[in-house]
């Protein structure tokens, strides 16, 4: 436990990297209007399961379209408290129900704009596959209109507009992440104090989004996932498995030789989490500067309208 503090600078300082991400309320509430417009189409949800259930994998897309969608809720709702009640304070992420967002007082454009990178990468194992599929589908998709004046080109369409989305913030990933082999020894007395210590090193608030949809993978065929909920995991072998909180106090009914048992896979996994969440800060950081390239007019227009919501709410 002793890198534990130099550990937490680590992180304060990667924390404060993300927190810089220019991001503005507009690019906030761009991404919404392009998840919700592009994300909820007749074509795009029943085509990515489709192409996942073919790979054997159906969970993936059903997680990533409902996180997706409780966040253009969640933005919807911080941009209504705004418009109506700009002197409250924003409690619109407390109120939805079985919200898998972490609760922070004053989230900012940033953390924001990270939590969608999160989203999306769930995307990253796959996105060659992916970004073909919509690509395809972007050509395929007829157009609402064939009026030259009225109509929107091709070009134009929310499934284009969707793709061009997720092409700026999702980069490929590995489907696991490599851990060595943790080192098992026989339990002590002091191993559920140093437990509920090592869970603590755990990312969380900014850099939760890191983490999710991720996993970590041990010579021996254990992995460790880490799910939807901020702070939850899951340890899983050949034949069980064992949910792990990571919140302050931990599980005070947890014994003493499982403690030690799940602490050897999480101290293991620990130079493999430093590296996820660096990198993560690195994809946010490029995914930031290709989605304000790629949607430059989009959000000077945003910016210059004379109905700006939440200019004064996004702390």
């Amino acid at each position: 436990m002793g890198s534990k503090r130099s550990e937490s600078q680590g992180w304060k300082a990667l924390d404060d990297r993300l927190r810089r991400i220019e991001a503005s309320p507009h690019t906030i509430s761009l991404l919404a209007s392009l998840s919700l417009e592009g994300g909820e189409s007749a074509w795009t949800k029943p085509a990515m399961l489709s192409l996942y259930e073919g790979q054997g994998d159906a969970r993936t897309p059903e997680l990533f379209f409902a996180e997706l969608k409780e966040l253009t809720l969640a933005v919807r709702s911080v941009e209504v408290e705004q418009r109506y009640a700009p002197w409250a304070p924003t409690t619109a992420i407390a109120d939805l129900p079985a919200s898998t967002l972490a609760p922070e007082a004053h989230a900012t454009p940033a953390l924001w704009f990270a939590r969608w990178v999160g989203v999306a990468q769930r995307l990253g194992p796959m996105w060659p596959k992916v970004r073909g599929m919509l690509r395809d589908l972007a050509d395929e998709a007829p157009v609402v209109s064939d009026d030259d004046e009225q109509g929107e080109s091709r070009a134009d369409t929310p499934l284009r507009s969707f793709l061009t989305m997720l092409e700026a913030i999702v980069e490929s990933l590995p489907g696991r992440i490599e851990a060595p082999a943790p080192r098992l020894e026989p339990p002590r007395s002091a191993d559920l104090r140093e437990w509920e210590e090592l869970v603590q090193t755990v990312p969380f608030g900014p850099l939760e989004p890191a983490l999710r949809g991720r996993t970590i993978s041990f010579p021996d065929g254990v992995e460790l996932r880490f799910l939807r909920y901020p702070r939850m995991g899951e340890l899983s072998w050949a034949d069980g498995g064992s949910r792990l909180s990571f919140l302050a106090g931990g599980d005070p009914e947890i014994p003493a030789p499982i403690a030690s048992t799940l602490g050897a896979y999480v101290s293991a996994a620990r130079p493999a989490l430093e590296a996820e969440v660096t990198g993560f800060v690195e994809r946010c950081e490029r995914a930031f500067g290709r989605f304000r390239e790629a949607f430059a007019p989009e959000l000077v227009a945003r910016a210059l309208a004379p109905t700006n919501v939440g200019r004064d709410g996004w702390k």
